[in-house]
């Protein structure tokens, strides 16, 4: 392997270190962003994720004492059996978006979300939120963040 080749070689894995994935010290970490984050992922070590802005997609269900928050869920099954343990709390009361002020227009469907992920009181809360699309059957396999 020629010396420019070797050179090329290494800056190309230092690179797609830094911008391909947020796992390890990455950009995306350094500015506060994790990538797709999966819920399993939030529910089971919150804590890593205390502070750090997510994208997270999942079956919502908005409250039925307050519009403006709710849950998504896992699955559509653990939303039927009101299985809280595979779902973050999305509160939408305090979010940058106007179109997002009203959660309950997102009740029974699949969303992607962008947002401020804090632990309150044990509980897993997506807050801040600065994006909310439903998720369409077709769109799923080209929903993945690029971190930036």
């Amino acid at each position: 392997m020629t010396a420019p080749t070797f050179v090329g070689l290494v800056i190309m894995l230092l690179l797609s270190g830094t911008i391909s994935g947020c796992d390890g010290e990455t950009a995306a970490k350094r500015f506060n962003i994790h990538c797709n984050c999966s819920l399993i992922n939030l529910i089971a070590t919150p804590e890593d994720y205390d502070g750090k802005i997510v994208h997270i997609m999942g079956y919502a269900i908005a409250s039925e004492v307050d519009p403006d928050y709710g849950f998504v869920y896992l699955t559509r099954d653990d939303a039927a059996f009101t299985n809280t343990a595979n779902s973050i709390l999305v509160d939408d009361r305090n979010s940058s978006q106007p179109k997002t002020k009203n959660f309950a227009q997102y009740d029974g469907k699949f969303l992607v979300i962008e947002g401020t992920f804090r632990v309150r009181d044990e509980v897993g809360v997506v807050e801040d939120i600065h994006r909310m699309e439903v998720m369409a059957a077709a769109q799923s396999t080209n929903l993945e963040p690029q971190c930036q």
